[in-house]
This record gives structure tokens, sequence and C-alpha cells, in this order.
């Protein structure tokens, strides 16, 4: 349904969940959490991009809102075009995605490309932590240069899960914590952080 611009979604479940149904808070949080699995389907919208307000004398527009979604159980997203964060005219700048779970994080990138909402603007936060990513790194930083390039907090919690930042790869971020509680961090590839508000968090828990 649609909410009023700015309004506040939230639903919890206590077993496994599937959000399968279109969400519109415009400037505004959307909030799913779940003691089991959760997952968005393909039929899904979750749509935070920015409210604007037109004036005689000009266009006022808020940033894009937050999109939050919480499992214990496996997190998954069928087709990343569900989230709407703007458009090219409506820049989705300040939004943030944050996907926590206690389990496995997939996102189905591996052959997606933008058809719904314009991330390419930039200044979107992304926050995840995982025990592990399905593609390991690589989902990261395909969202990395879809615009999602604000303030990056990645921390995996798996048993031996590591991040690797290969030599041809690049992270850019105005904040960045890159973290592992029990893998390595090996960062050969480029990591470009600008306009840093806080101090850069490289942490491997074995090295």
């Amino acid at each position: 349904g649609h909410l009023a611009p700015a309004a506040s979604f939230n639903f919890s479940s206590g077993g496994d969940t599937e959000i399968n149904t279109s969400i519109v808070s415009k400037s505004g949080l959307i909030a799913f959490r779940s003691d089991g699995e959760l997952s968005v389907n393909e039929n899904a919208l979750l749509d935070v991009s920015p409210f604007s307000v037109k004036f005689p004398d000009q266009l006022r527009t808020a940033p894009a809102g937050i999109v939050s979604l919480l499992s214990s159980g496996d997190l998954s997203i069928d087709d990343p075009t569900v989230l709407d964060f703007g458009t090219d005219e409506f820049d989705g700048e300040g939004g943030v995605l944050e996907l926590l779970t206690n389990s496995n994080l997939s996102l189905a990138l591996s052959d997606w490309e933008p058809s719904r909402g314009n991330w390419s603007s930039g200044g979107l936060g992304l926050r995840i932590q995982a025990d592990n990513i399905e593609r390991d790194l690589d989902d990261v930083l395909f969202l990395n240069g879809q615009g999602f390039d604000g303030d990056i907090d990645l921390l995996l919690t798996g048993a031996s899960e590591d991040i690797n930042v290969a030599e041809s790869q690049k992270i850019t971020a105005t904040d960045l914590r890159l973290a592992t509680l029990d893998g390595q961090l090996v960062v050969s590839g480029n990591l470009e952080v600008s306009d840093a508000t806080a101090d850069v968090v490289l942490h491997g828990g074995a090295g």
C-alpha cells in the first residue's frame, strides 16, 4: 500500500516470512523482522524513493528513505529491482539499504541490470551483516558500483568467512567499515574513502 511521506512501516514475524506485496513510503522507513527465514520475491515493491513537493518557483526534494531487512535465518532477495531508492529526476542520495541476518545472504545479482529505480547517482548507504554472502564480495562490489557508495558497513560473522578485496577490485565510500569475526581480511585492491566522518575500520578476526 501507499503510506504518507516519511512514514514508517514495521513488520515482525515469529517464523519464516515471504514479502510479495507493494509498499510505498516516500523518504520513509520500510522494516521487516523475521525470527525465521526472510525472502523478498519478484512480485514485491519496497519504495523509499525521495518525496518531492513542487512550488511555483522551485522543487523541494527530501532524501531517500531506509529499507531494513533483518532475519534470524537465511535472507534472500529474488530480484533487486523491487528496491526503489530514486530516479534520474529525484536523486536517491541519503537512502540506506540494511541487510542483517544470522545466516546466509543471497541477493541474486549475478546477471542483473537495473531496470527500475536509478541508483547510479550515488550517495546511498549500505549496511550488511551476515554469516556469509552467497557470491562473496561480488554482490557488495556490484551494489557499490550502482550508487551504494555512501556509508558502507560490512561484517561477516560466519566461521572462517574471509573478506578479500582483489587487486582488480575497488570499493568507493564516504565512510567504510570492513570486518570479519573469524576470517581474514585481505585488501589487495583499492579503497577510496572521501569526506569521512569517522575512522576507516578494517578488521580481520583471524588476521
